[in-house]
């Protein structure tokens, strides 16, 4: 399923037209983004939770030069779904 479809989708359930929902879900994208990247977890329940997970430095290699090469520590979004029953 991509996002236009869940755009179709949305527009067909509800009636407020696609141009409408593809601004809320811009919003609400926005609007997660923001929160991860001040460092908040962002709860939304029966969805999920996204937060920023810290990955330690660590040694990577380099196929083409041969080499071995330091990836320094780093911040990633990270998104657990909540479990469905």
């Amino acid at each position: 399923m991509t996002l236009s479809d869940i755009i179709d989708q949305l527009s067909a359930n509800t009636g407020y037209p696609k141009a409408t929902i593809t601004e809320i879900l811009r919003e609400y994208h926005k609007e997660v983004k923001k929160g991860v990247t001040r460092g908040e977890r962002v709860l939304i329940r029966g969805f999920g939770v996204y937060s920023m997970k810290e990955v330690k430095a660590r040694v990577g290699y380099n196929f083409v030069k041969q080499e071995k090469v330091l990836l320094p520590a780093t911040k990633v979004p990270k998104f657990k779904a909540a479990e469905w029953k």
